[in-house]
């Protein structure tokens, strides 16, 4: 399923896969956030506690001590983009882990 959203930091209409994208591209968002670093943004409370919760699910999941590698459902609730990335890494990392 598509979906259609103007971007938010440009404008231009375009057509994205999740229902909860705001951006046209990757520069776009890069744009947003370098705004929202240099204006002093401020989390809402709604966004921080969804922040804390992908970020509790990130830590369960670094610290799984299961036999086998950590599956990566246990991040599925991950959104953000920079602990996506980090969820990735360490998945990486749990690969190479000697069990």
């Amino acid at each position: 399923m598509t979906y259609e959203f103007d971007c938010e930091t440009c404008g231009e209409r375009f057509a994205a896969q999740r229902s909860t994208a705001k951006y046209c591209s990757g520069a776009c968002r890069q744009e947003a956030y370098r705004e929202r670093k240099e204006s002093g943004y401020i989390y809402p409370e709604e966004e921080l506690s969804d922040l804390r919760k992908q970020i509790s699910d990130l830590v369960a999941f670094a610290e799984f001590d299961g036999d086998e590698p950590p599956p990566l459902a246990m991040v599925q609730n991950v959104r953000d983009p920079e602990l996506v990335r980090i969820a990735h890494a360490m998945d990486q990392l749990h690969i190479f882990r000697v069990y």
